[in-house]
Formats: C-alpha cells, sequence, structure tokens
C-alpha cells in the first residue's frame, strides 16, 4: 500500500475508495479514486470549526472604552 502512505490515509480507505471507485467509472474510477479521496479529506480537515476548548488562546476581551464625542 504505497500509496496510502504517501496521502497519509488508512489502508482500509484506500481500498474502499478504489473500490466505490471502480463501481462509479470503472478503470479511470479507479486511478482518480485515492486522489480525490485525500483531497476532501484534506478539506473536511480544513474546514473543520475550531471547538471550544481545544487548546487554543482565547482573543483577550477589549477593555471598556468610553463612546461617544467627547467621551
Amino acid at each position: 500500500m504505497v500509496q496510502s502512505r504517501t496521502v497519509h490515509m488508512h489502508p482500509a480507505a484506500v481500498m474502499l475508495a478504489i473500490t466505490a471507485g471502480a463501481s462509479v467509472a470503472g478503470i479511470l474510477g479507479m486511478l482518480l479514486a485515492v486522489p480525490l479521496t485525500a483531497a476532501a479529506t484534506g478539506c473536511w480537515g480544513a474546514a473543520e470549526p475550531v471547538r471550544v476548548g481545544d487548546g487554543r488562546p482565547e482573543a483577550p476581551e477589549a477593555p471598556d472604552a468610553p463612546h461617544g464625542p467627547g467621551a
């Protein structure tokens, strides 16, 4: 499973992608299945929302300042 190491995917996910690609589009589907699955996985990971309490520092709150003209 050289391709699974290259795209950092579990070998079972690679086999599932190849099987699905073959059933949808034959040989061309098998060739495109792993790169498309890897791209979709990368996009999903990048689009995942930031969770509260994930270890990242929170933005500091702005101090209360007077508002309006002449304040």
